[in-house]
């Protein structure tokens, strides 16, 4: 299972995921739409309509996150 689908796989029974990328943490929710944010930023939230959605738009260091995948540690 590649994390991706581990990720759609957590949120889609918890509704909530902690995952570090790089030095950061984030967090991303689902309740309607996804929303993420850093949680040392906890109102820089962005939401999406869906999870490929984020992967593809939401970038960090310039980079969307689909590209920086190998780099993802789930938390929680």
């Amino acid at each position: 299972m590649n994390k991706y689908n581990l990720i759609e796989n957590i949120l889609s029974n918890n509704k909530m995921i902690r995952l570090r990328i790089y030095t950061l943490e984030y967090k991303i929710e689902f309740n309607d739409k996804y929303i993420i944010y850093p949680i040392l930023y906890q109102n820089r939230k962005y939401s999406y309509n869906s999870l490929k959605e984020l992967f593809e738009n939401y970038m960090i260091y310039n980079e969307p996150i689909i590209q920086n995948i190998d780099k993802i540690r789930i938390i929680e």
